[in-house]
């Protein structure tokens, strides 16, 4: 009887064993087949899937949950891949609804752009978080280069951008080199076994920005198609890189549904660069100007003001140098201690200047108060206005005696302390 019981109980143990290595014996080989038949470099992806397939017998999957296989399988390719572009996804569909495969392009507004304005010193920027088909943000591209058609710098903001479509990439950059065509990139796709070439294109409604001087800022957060233009324009010498180290992700991927919630991200391809050889994947873009990447659009402005300069005479290095005195203390704040600033409050004809909350504010006429920033011990711009400084002088006892307003068109006035 007992020997039955035993035997019975075996039984019941073989058909459990049996039920938890099949539980996701579809997921599983939906995974390893991906892999196997997709994966860029094919050694790597079998690897992945006699993995895959040991850990299915063995029973290591048994007793997860869904979202516990997911973050099982991720973290294990991703040991044997290292690539950034991989990932796998458990998201059911709601009533009906259809999962969300990975490599689905998220909702874009405005075709990615954020931001484009000339800064001081005639210096162009523009910000944008995503690279759209070329057919999609064409009109978009093009009429953020005619509004910077006349800068004499550009700063791209990449910071935010974690990548899109090739080809846009590619209508991106081609608007930063001239009118002989250069080969910017190619991609080996696997599983075509074909390398698409990306050249920089013929045609282009606006002007180029083949000569200025240009700076493009990165951050941690930078990623694949971002890091292309990065290091595109690096490569050849046609930018200087401001920021951090970027995310390195240099192969593109297809997200494949392997059924019952599950996805798969598979990196399918890897970009060539043609002056390397190679890619930024795993490594990321190393910038030119390493700083913090909160501080990294402030120090481009600085260093593209001070490359005009270098060639500026006249009015123009006038106002250059004019930015420059702004822009500088904003990335090395000048602390004027307590006591100095207590010595300039007072009354100086129509100009007012008071403190509070520990800063200095300036008024005239009775107009509002605006804060007052020091760019230098003695020296303090107006909040709010671009055009003016002002400079407490002393006289030969020491004494703050006068105000002497300077303003960016070359003159300057002076007012009296009278109270």
């Amino acid at each position: 009887m007992h020997r039955m019981i035993a035997m019975a109980c075996c039984a019941l143990s073989l058909v459990s064993i049996a039920h938890a290595e099949t539980e996701y014996a579809e997921v599983v080989e939906g995974f390893a087949s991906a892999m196997e038949d997709h994966y860029v470099f094919p050694d790597v992806g079998a690897r992945c899937a006699a993995l895959l397939r040991d850990e299915l017998r063995s029973g290591a999957y048994d007793g997860l949950g869904p979202e516990e296989l997911a973050t099982r399988v991720h973290e294990q390719l991703r040991e044997i891949t290292h690539d950034l572009h991989f990932g796998v996804r458990y998201n059911p569909p709601q009533q009906g609804a259809a999962p969300t495969p990975i490599g689905e392009i998220p909702e874009v507004i405005n075709h990615g752009f954020r931001k484009v304005e000339l800064l001081d010193g005639n210096v162009g920027y523009l910000d944008f978080r995503f690279f759209e088909s070329s057919d999609g943000m064409r009109a978009t591209v093009d009429a953020a280069m005619a509004f910077l058609r006349d800068s004499d710098a550009l700063i791209i903001d990449m910071r935010r951008n974690g990548g899109g479509q090739p080809d846009g990439v590619r209508y991106v950059c081609s608007y930063f080199f001239g009118d002989e065509p250069v080969l910017l990139n190619s991609i080996y796709d696997r599983t075509t076994n074909e390398t698409e070439e990306f050249w920089t294109l013929a045609d282009l409604p606006e002007k180029r920005f083949a000569s200025i001087p240009m700076y493009v800022l990165t951050s941690a957060n930078t990623f694949s198609g971002a890091e292309e233009l990065c290091y595109n324009l690096q490569t050849r010498g046609r930018a200087t890189i401001v920021g951090e180290v970027t995310g390195g992700g240099a192969h593109p991927v297809m997200g494949i549904d392997v059924g019952e919630g599950f996805s798969i991200g598979v990196p399918f391809a890897r970009a060539i660069n043609p002056v390397t050889g190679t890619n930024w994947e795993g490594v990321g873009i190393r910038p030119d100007i390493g700083c913090n990447a909160d501080t990294a659009l402030d120090v481009a402005h600085m260093k593209a003001l001070e490359t005009l300069s270098a060639s500026a005479t006249g009015g123009k290095a006038r106002r250059l140098a004019w930015a420059s005195d702004f822009i500088r203390s904003r990335i090395n704040p000048v602390v004027v201690d307590r006591a100095t600033l207590a010595e300039y409050v007072g009354s100086y004809g129509p100009r007012q200047v008071t403190f509070r909350d520990g800063s200095l504010w300036y008024s005239r006429g009775g107009g509002p108060e605006r804060r007052l920033n020091a760019i230098s011990a003695d020296t303090f711009m107006v909040d709010g206005v671009d055009f003016f400084r002002m400079t407490f002088e002393r006289d030969s006892q020491g004494r703050v005696a006068r105000i002497l307003g300077s303003y960016v068109q070359g003159h300057s006035d002076t007012s009296e302390r009278d109270g």
